[in-house]
């Protein structure tokens, strides 16, 4: 093992914690400018520059920020970008008086004097760096730079052939870190999405483990309602678990098949679990669901929706109002009637009296559109208003 192995090994171990790839940064930033106090960032960015990521050691985290703010004015990174790949040092390959005409190249003694230099660089001592950018694929591009001060003096080619050796793990790392970013992105979005049904709802994959759930779920979940054996939905009820595990397995069957034989045989599966009941019905999500498409929840194979008999349905007054343009009284009332209490209940919490509440109802009625109660109730379930339940 040679003295760089433990180095690269420890970037990689970072993964699993990124608040520790800094550390692990600045080892191979010594390692590779030889330097006992180096300085160095990575920047995980898009194709316009935009910077999704930032790893930093030994910059001051005031003038760093002000740098990557300002960081389009760095004509060393107009220089990477004409070149990109490459390992490029500010004193030696980009100075236009030892590369005329080379694409990317700057004047270093120019470069010094300019505004850019001498109030963002010379203040944190970044005055030598190693550096480039470098394509890690699937729109993502690593900026990378070592950087010495004047008193360490200029990069040489053997700093730059260092840095040669340790890009290739940097770049790999960068990437993970890149889609672990990706994943908790688009995750997020699958929630969001299943926050606007109505029921609690759960994605399981080919293992039947949850993937992703709504509140409404993660609420079942924690008071043991619905439960989780390792990761993978299950029952506490010997019975119960197999009778889910057949009805995921018969989900399962249909997610992947190229071609049903017929409607009938996507009809899903359905059980009960817990106590009080839950039922349970099992979908399989079809190569072409939305759950599956892109990069959302592509281990997607199972939607369970589930259905509470004890949960009393709510719906939001406020929500109620705006969607039937009704006064507050009369989107309280039809929320009321909505979780089955009566006129008079209502006027008892309201503290008036029931022909009150008999004169708002026929107003809500006919706004509503509705002759009966039954009717307004329907109505109101079938409404975007149960969309909004938690």
């Amino acid at each position: 093992m040679n003295a760089l192995d433990p180095l690269v090994l420890r970037l990689y171990d970072a993964t699993d914690d990124p608040g520790t790839v800094p550390e692990a940064l600045g080892a191979l930033a010594a390692w590779t400018s030889e330097t006992a106090a180096p300085r160095a960032h990575a920047l995980l960015m898009t194709p316009n520059g935009a910077v999704l990521e930032d790893f930093r050691w030994g910059l001051s985290p005031e003038p760093f920020d002000r740098y990557l703010l300002e960081m389009g004015e760095d004509l060393r990174m107009a220089a990477a970008r004409a070149r990109p790949g490459e390992v490029l040092s500010d004193a030696r390959d980009v100075d236009e008086k030892r590369c005329p005409g080379c694409a990317g190249s700057i004047d270093r003694a120019a470069f010094e004097r300019s505004d850019f230099f001498r109030e963002l660089l010379a203040p944190i001592d970044s005055t030598f760096s190693l550096f480039g950018t470098f394509p890690l694929g699937g729109d993502l591009i690593l900026g990378q730079a070592f950087i010495r001060g004047r008193r360490d003096g200029a990069f040489e080619g053997r700093h730059a052939a260092r840095m040669k050796q340790v890009l290739p793990h940097i770049g790999r790392v960068a990437r993970l870190l890149g889609l672990q970013r990706a994943m908790e992105a688009t995750r997020g979005d699958v929630t969001v999405a299943l926050e606007a049904l109505p029921s609690p709802v759960l994605l399981l994959d080919g293992a039947a483990r949850v993937l992703a759930s709504n509140r409404s779920a993660e609420r079942l979940i924690q008071q043991r309602r619905i439960v989780t054996v390792g990761g993978r939905l299950s029952a506490v009820d010997p019975r119960q678990a197999q009778a889910l595990a057949a009805a995921i397995h018969k989900a399962l069957l249909l997610a992947d098949v190229a071609r049903p034989a017929g409607a009938s045989t996507l009809k899903p599966a359905a059980c009960t679990v817990g106590t009080p009941p839950l039922s349970m019905i099992l979908h399989a999500v079809r190569p072409r669901s939305p759950f599956r498409s892109g990069a959302a929840a592509p281990a997607t194979r199972v939607l369970a929706v589930v259905h509470d008999r004890a949960a009393s349905v709510r719906l939001e007054p406020a929500l109620v109002q705006q969607i039937y343009a009704l006064t507050p009284t009369e989107a309280a009332l039809a929320s009321a009637l909505v979780e089955g209490k009566t006129l008079a209940e209502f006027a008892a919490l309201r503290g008036c009296t029931e022909e009150t509440v008999r004169t708002h109802g026929k107003r809500l009625l006919g706004k509503v559109g509705v002759r009966r109660q039954s009717e307004l109730v329907r109505d109101l379930l079938a409404s975007a208003a149960l969309h909004a339940l938690r």
